[in-house]
C-alpha cells in the first residue's frame, strides 16, 4: 500500500461544476480520472476496476486509512471513469477481500455503506 492520490481527484469532479447535481461529467475529464485510477492500481491501492459492472476493488486497509472526501473523491472518480467507458455515470466500491460494498456513487448521489 503506498499514499493515496486520489484526494486531487476533488478538482477533476467533486467541486466541478460539470459534476454538480449529478449532471454527467465532461469527457474532457475522463482521461485524468483514468490515469488517476491506473496509477492507484499500479501503486496496490485498488486491484482494479470493471466498469461493465461498475465497480472497483480497493484494499480494505487503504479505505479504512483515508478521509471521508477521500472516499467520495474515490467513488467519484471511478464513475467518471466508466462513464467515459460509454456505462453510466455510477460506481460501487467494494472490499477487494471480502467484496463487501463500501460505497456506492450514481448520479451525483454518494452513499457510504455501514461495515
Amino acid at each position: 500500500m503506498k499514499a493515496f492520490h486520489l484526494s486531487c481527484a476533488a478538482a477533476l469532479c467533486v467541486t466541478s461544476m460539470a459534476c454538480a447535481g449529478g449532471i454527467a461529467p465532461s469527457k474532457e475529464l475522463v482521461p485524468e480520472a483514468t490515469a488517476l485510477l491506473k496509477s492507484e492500481i499500479a501503486a496496490g491501492n485498488f486491484t482494479g476496476y470493471d466498469c461493465f459492472k461498475n465497480e472497483a476493488l480497493i484494499d480494505p486497509r487503504v479505505w479504512r486509512s483515508v478521509p471521508a472526501t477521500t472516499k467520495e473523491n474515490i467513488t467519484t472518480t471511478v464513475a467518471v471513469v466508466c462513464y467515459g467507458e460509454g456505462q453510466g455515470y455510477e460506481a460501487t466500491i467494494k472490499d477487494a477481500r471480502s467484496g463487501q460494498r463500501l460505497a456506492t456513487f450514481s448520479y451525483g448521489r454518494y452513499e457510504v455503506h455501514p461495515q
